[in-house]
């Protein structure tokens, strides 16, 4: 099972076509966005971006991040691909749940315990900001940009991997336990990521378009 993991596409076009480009030239089953897919943009702004990623026909999955006004989730919704506090299921097994951006950078929206609960099999997180105390949280000053919020989570229920962006130069991979922690670049200058995955073992592979 192969994933593409991205992020930060700040409203790029030529970008989100080379993304439907790749999708639709190679094996993906299943697409998941960490968020800023707009840079302050629009409803207009994410529903034609979302026209040139869905256009493949792969699944996709997505929050919203820091740099997408509130409405952009509407937009999310309308195209079925939004994760943010829901477990979707996948027939692998797996079970995805978004983490929701709420203003402040690293402000989240709590998830319900209900949500948590209806979750069975592996776990995957997906947020825009990275979890606090991860090498894919700082910033070029050193300083930890990440989310407290959601390490706890990850502490607390141990996902197989949790997917993030936001922090353009922390683009990698870190361990939270046995949680695998991706950030696969900003998407906008052609940094991405794919998941490998057979079980529960992931292998991240880096893409550069």
């Amino acid at each position: 099972m192969r994933w593409l993991i991205f992020s930060d596409l700040h409203g790029h076009r030529v970008a989100a076509e080379e993304i439907s480009r790749y999708v639709a030239e190679n094996s993906v089953d299943m697409m998941l966005f960490a968020g800023d897919l707009t840079h302050f943009g629009t409803r207009r702004d994410a529903g034609g971006l979302l026209d040139i990623l869905t256009e493949p026909g792969v699944p996709m999955r997505a929050v919203i991040g820091n740099c997408d006004p509130p409405e952009i989730r509407d937009v999310l919704r309308n195209y079925n691909v939004d994760a943010g506090e829901q477990c979707i299921s996948t027939k692998e097994g797996y079970s995805i749940i978004g983490i929701t951006q709420t203003g402040s950078y690293r402000t989240q929206t709590k998830l319900p315990d209900s949500v948590l609960s209806s979750c069975h099999g592996k776990l995957v997180f997906l947020s825009h900001v990275p979890p606090a105390g991860c090498s894919v949280a700082r910033v070029f000053t050193g300083q930890d940009a990440g989310s407290a919020y959601l390490r706890q989570l990850i502490e607390e229920n141990t996902p197989v991997m949790c997917v993030c962006g936001h922090i353009h130069e922390g683009a990698g991979v870190d361990w939270i336990g046995r949680t695998l922690v991706v950030n696969p670049g900003p998407s906008r200058d052609g940094e991405m990521a794919v998941a490998e995955i057979e079980e529960e073992d992931i292998q991240i592979h880096t893409v550069r378009l």
